[in-house]
C-alpha cells in the first residue's frame, strides 16, 4: 500500500463486504447551509453511504484501518 495522501481506496474484502472509498469534495457554490468538508463515502456490496470526514494527510493505511472500523459499526 501507499503511504502518501490518499482520495480513494480500491475494492478490498473484509468480514464479507466488498468495500472501497473515495473523496467526495464540496462543489464551488457550497454555502453555510451546505456541506464545505471533503468527506470520504463507502461503497459497501454495491450500497453507498457517506463515512467521516476527510483529511489532506490520509493515506492508505490510514483509511482501510477506518473503513473497517466503520464496518464493524455499521455493518452486520
Amino acid at each position: 500500500m501507499t503511504k502518501g495522501y490518499v482520495d480513494q481506496v480500491g475494492a478490498f474484502q473484509y468480514k464479507g463486504h466488498t468495500i472501497e472509498a473515495h473523496v467526495v469534495k464540496p462543489g464551488p457554490t457550497a454555502t453555510a447551509d451546505r456541506r464545505t468538508t471533503p468527506i470520504w463515502t463507502v461503497t459497501a456490496d454495491g450500497e453507498r453511504f457517506v463515512a467521516f470526514p476527510a483529511s489532506p494527510g490520509d493515506t492508505e493505511d490510514e483509511v482501510c484501518e477506518r473503513l473497517k472500523r466503520w464496518v464493524d459499526e455499521h455493518l452486520r
